[in-house]
Protein backbone atom coordinates (compact mmCIF):
# COMPACT_ATOMS: atom_id res chain seq x y z
CA UNK A 1 0.00 0.00 0.00
CA UNK A 2 1.42 3.55 -0.88
CA UNK A 3 0.20 6.81 0.33
CA UNK A 4 -0.38 9.55 -1.02
CA UNK A 5 3.52 11.06 0.29
CA UNK A 6 5.32 7.71 -1.38
CA UNK A 7 3.30 7.75 -4.92
CA UNK A 8 4.72 11.51 -5.09
CA UNK A 9 8.50 10.20 -3.87
CA UNK A 10 7.74 7.20 -6.40
CA UNK A 11 6.70 9.86 -9.32
CA UNK A 12 9.95 12.31 -8.66
CA UNK A 13 12.16 8.99 -8.96
CA UNK A 14 10.65 7.97 -12.39
CA UNK A 15 11.18 11.31 -13.96
CA UNK A 16 14.61 11.44 -13.26
CA UNK A 17 14.48 14.38 -10.84
CA UNK A 18 17.00 14.73 -8.42
CA UNK A 19 16.74 14.46 -4.81
CA UNK A 20 14.56 12.84 -2.09
CA UNK A 21 11.51 15.01 -1.72
CA UNK A 22 9.10 15.80 -1.61
CA UNK A 23 9.16 15.88 2.18
CA UNK A 24 5.34 16.72 2.38
CA UNK A 25 2.20 16.94 0.12
CA UNK A 26 1.84 20.58 1.46
CA UNK A 27 3.39 23.85 1.18
CA UNK A 28 5.69 22.55 -2.02
CA UNK A 29 7.04 25.29 -5.10
CA UNK A 30 8.40 24.39 -7.77
CA UNK A 31 9.15 21.37 -9.61
CA UNK A 32 7.64 19.45 -6.48
CA UNK A 33 4.84 20.94 -6.24
CA UNK A 34 4.21 20.10 -9.46
CA UNK A 35 4.51 16.52 -8.97
CA UNK A 36 2.45 16.85 -5.81
CA UNK A 37 -0.24 18.10 -8.15
CA UNK A 38 0.38 15.64 -11.16
CA UNK A 39 -0.01 13.06 -8.42
CA UNK A 40 -3.11 14.22 -6.77
CA UNK A 41 -4.37 14.69 -11.20
CA UNK A 42 -3.43 11.22 -11.52
CA UNK A 43 -5.62 9.61 -8.71
CA UNK A 44 -8.72 11.83 -9.26
CA UNK A 45 -8.86 10.85 -13.28
CA UNK A 46 -8.23 6.99 -12.36
CA UNK A 47 -11.22 7.15 -10.47
CA UNK A 48 -13.06 9.12 -13.22
CA UNK A 49 -12.21 6.70 -15.86
CA UNK A 50 -15.56 4.62 -15.31
CA UNK A 51 -18.49 5.31 -13.41
CA UNK A 52 -18.59 1.58 -11.94
CA UNK A 53 -15.50 1.05 -10.13
CA UNK A 54 -16.13 -1.75 -7.76
CA UNK A 55 -14.23 -0.20 -5.26
CA UNK A 56 -16.21 3.30 -5.44
CA UNK A 57 -19.44 1.25 -5.04
CA UNK A 58 -21.16 1.70 -1.51
CA UNK A 59 -24.31 0.45 0.60
CA UNK A 60 -27.09 2.66 2.29
CA UNK A 61 -30.12 2.40 3.72
CA UNK A 62 -33.14 4.43 5.67
CA UNK A 63 -36.08 3.67 7.50
CA UNK A 64 -38.77 5.65 6.30
CA UNK A 65 -41.51 7.47 8.38
CA UNK A 66 -45.23 7.24 7.87
CA UNK A 67 -46.89 9.96 5.50
CA UNK A 68 -43.07 10.94 4.03
CA UNK A 69 -42.46 9.90 0.63
CA UNK A 70 -39.23 12.11 -0.27
CA UNK A 71 -35.79 10.63 0.98
CA UNK A 72 -32.35 12.63 0.53
CA UNK A 73 -29.01 11.12 0.21
CA UNK A 74 -28.07 12.59 3.63
CA UNK A 75 -30.90 10.76 5.06
CA UNK A 76 -29.33 7.50 3.76
CA UNK A 77 -26.38 8.70 5.57
CA UNK A 78 -23.71 8.23 2.15
CA UNK A 79 -20.54 9.04 1.83
CA UNK A 80 -18.63 11.21 -1.26
CA UNK A 81 -22.44 10.23 -2.94
CA UNK A 82 -21.83 10.35 -6.34
CA UNK A 83 -25.05 8.45 -7.97
CA UNK A 84 -27.25 5.78 -7.28
CA UNK A 85 -27.25 2.27 -9.28
CA UNK A 86 -31.09 2.27 -9.67
CA UNK A 87 -31.36 -1.46 -9.77
CA UNK A 88 -30.33 -2.21 -6.50
CA UNK A 89 -33.46 -0.77 -4.45
CA UNK A 90 -35.52 -3.10 -1.90
CA UNK A 91 -37.73 -2.33 0.79
CA UNK A 92 -39.06 -4.04 3.85
CA UNK A 93 -41.80 -3.43 6.45
CA UNK A 94 -39.48 -2.94 9.69
CA UNK A 95 -41.71 -4.16 11.74
CA UNK A 96 -41.56 -7.47 10.06
CA UNK A 97 -37.72 -7.55 8.71
CA UNK A 98 -35.38 -8.66 5.99
CA UNK A 99 -37.71 -11.43 5.04
CA UNK A 100 -40.63 -9.30 3.69
CA UNK A 101 -38.45 -7.37 1.60
CA UNK A 102 -39.69 -6.76 -1.67
CA UNK A 103 -38.00 -5.07 -5.24
CA UNK A 104 -38.82 -1.43 -6.10
CA UNK A 105 -39.39 -0.86 -9.42
CA UNK A 106 -37.75 2.35 -10.54
CA UNK A 107 -39.53 5.00 -13.37
CA UNK A 108 -37.45 8.07 -14.91
CA UNK A 109 -38.86 11.04 -13.10
CA UNK A 110 -40.97 12.37 -15.37
CA UNK A 111 -42.71 9.31 -15.44
CA UNK A 112 -42.93 8.69 -11.61
CA UNK A 113 -44.15 12.36 -11.74
CA UNK A 114 -47.12 11.45 -14.45
CA UNK A 115 -48.16 8.62 -12.39
CA UNK A 116 -47.84 9.91 -8.92
CA UNK A 117 -47.22 12.99 -8.00
CA UNK A 118 -50.61 13.78 -10.34
CA UNK A 119 -53.93 13.57 -8.66
CA UNK A 120 -55.34 11.35 -6.20
CA UNK A 121 -52.33 9.45 -6.69
CA UNK A 122 -50.22 12.28 -4.90
CA UNK A 123 -51.41 11.68 -1.44
CA UNK A 124 -52.07 7.60 -1.99
CA UNK A 125 -50.57 5.66 1.44
CA UNK A 126 -49.26 2.49 1.57
CA UNK A 127 -46.38 0.03 0.60
CA UNK A 128 -43.72 1.84 -1.20
CA UNK A 129 -43.45 0.04 -4.70
CA UNK A 130 -42.18 2.47 -7.10
CA UNK A 131 -39.04 5.14 -7.02
CA UNK A 132 -37.69 7.99 -8.72
CA UNK A 133 -34.43 10.09 -8.90
CA UNK A 134 -35.45 13.39 -8.11
CA UNK A 135 -33.65 16.51 -10.01
CA UNK A 136 -31.64 16.66 -6.65
CA UNK A 137 -30.65 13.50 -6.23
CA UNK A 138 -33.11 12.49 -3.39
CA UNK A 139 -35.35 9.47 -3.65
CA UNK A 140 -39.32 9.72 -4.33
CA UNK A 141 -41.77 6.68 -3.13
CA UNK A 142 -44.89 5.77 -4.55
CA UNK A 143 -46.97 4.84 -3.15
CA UNK A 144 -46.28 7.30 0.00
CA UNK A 145 -44.90 5.12 3.01
CA UNK A 146 -48.25 3.91 5.41
CA UNK A 147 -45.71 3.05 8.13
CA UNK A 148 -42.05 2.55 8.65
CA UNK A 149 -39.92 1.04 5.74
CA UNK A 150 -36.35 0.01 5.37
CA UNK A 151 -35.21 1.01 2.03
CA UNK A 152 -31.69 -0.53 0.85
CA UNK A 153 -29.71 0.62 -2.31
CA UNK A 154 -26.01 1.04 -3.58
CA UNK A 155 -24.64 3.88 -4.55
CA UNK A 156 -21.76 4.84 -6.05
CA UNK A 157 -19.20 7.68 -4.19
CA UNK A 158 -17.96 10.59 -6.39
CA UNK A 159 -13.93 11.22 -7.17
CA UNK A 160 -12.28 13.00 -3.94
CA UNK A 161 -8.40 14.25 -3.42
CA UNK A 162 -6.00 12.79 -1.26
CA UNK A 163 -5.88 15.62 1.65
CA UNK A 164 -2.81 14.24 3.71
CA UNK A 165 0.65 12.52 3.68
CA UNK A 166 -0.58 9.59 5.07
CA UNK A 167 -3.77 9.38 2.48
CA UNK A 168 -3.96 6.29 0.43
CA UNK A 169 -5.60 6.11 -2.68
CA UNK A 170 -9.18 3.79 -2.37
CA UNK A 171 -8.43 1.38 -4.90
CA UNK A 172 -6.64 -1.90 -4.17
CA UNK A 173 -3.20 -1.49 -3.73
CA UNK A 174 -1.52 -3.61 -6.17
CA UNK A 175 -2.63 -1.21 -8.50
CA UNK A 176 -1.22 1.98 -6.63
CA UNK A 177 1.29 2.48 -9.02
CA UNK A 178 -1.24 3.67 -11.49
CA UNK A 179 -1.23 6.82 -9.96
CA UNK A 180 2.71 7.26 -10.42
CA UNK A 181 2.54 6.15 -14.21
CA UNK A 182 -0.26 8.30 -15.03
CA UNK A 183 1.75 11.33 -13.46
CA UNK A 184 4.82 10.49 -15.79
CA UNK A 185 2.73 10.91 -18.49
CA UNK A 186 1.94 14.56 -17.04
CA UNK A 187 5.20 15.39 -16.31
CA UNK A 188 6.57 13.95 -19.51
CA UNK A 189 4.05 16.32 -21.54
CA UNK A 190 4.82 19.43 -19.53
CA UNK A 191 8.35 19.01 -19.76
CA UNK A 192 8.06 17.88 -23.56
CA UNK A 193 10.44 14.63 -22.60
CA UNK A 194 8.53 12.03 -24.92
CA UNK A 195 10.36 9.15 -23.74
CA UNK A 196 8.73 9.69 -20.21
CA UNK A 197 4.96 10.42 -21.51
CA UNK A 198 5.47 7.10 -23.67
CA UNK A 199 6.72 4.95 -21.11
CA UNK A 200 4.32 6.27 -18.62
CA UNK A 201 1.22 5.59 -21.32
CA UNK A 202 2.52 2.08 -21.52
CA UNK A 203 2.97 1.16 -17.82
CA UNK A 204 -0.67 2.67 -17.51
CA UNK A 205 -1.79 1.03 -20.25
CA UNK A 206 -0.97 -2.47 -18.77
CA UNK A 207 -1.61 -1.60 -15.20
CA UNK A 208 -5.29 -0.21 -15.84
CA UNK A 209 -5.73 -2.69 -17.89
CA UNK A 210 -5.28 -5.27 -14.93
CA UNK A 211 -7.46 -2.71 -12.62
CA UNK A 212 -10.28 -3.04 -15.18
CA UNK A 213 -10.51 -6.66 -15.05
CA UNK A 214 -10.57 -6.58 -10.90
CA UNK A 215 -12.59 -3.71 -10.34
CA UNK A 216 -15.02 -3.36 -12.96
CA UNK A 217 -18.75 -5.28 -13.16
CA UNK A 218 -18.23 -8.89 -15.26
CA UNK A 219 -19.87 -8.43 -18.46
CA UNK A 220 -22.69 -10.72 -18.97
CA UNK A 221 -23.02 -12.79 -22.52
CA UNK A 222 -26.82 -13.08 -23.84
CA UNK A 223 -27.73 -15.82 -25.19
CA UNK A 224 -28.02 -16.96 -29.07
CA UNK A 225 -30.13 -14.93 -30.74
CA UNK A 226 -31.95 -17.89 -32.63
Amino acid sequence: MSTFLELCKDLRREAGISGTGPSATTSQTGELERIVEWTQQSWVFIQNLHTAWLWMRASATVNTTASDGTYLTSDFNTTNFGSWHNESFRCYLTATGQSDEQYLIYLPYDEWRDMWDYGSNATMTGRPMYFTVAPDLSIKLGPIPSAAYTIRADYQKKATEMSGDTDTPGMPSQFHQAVVWKGLMYYGGYESAPEAFSRGQGEFKNIIFSLRMNQLPAMLMSGPLA
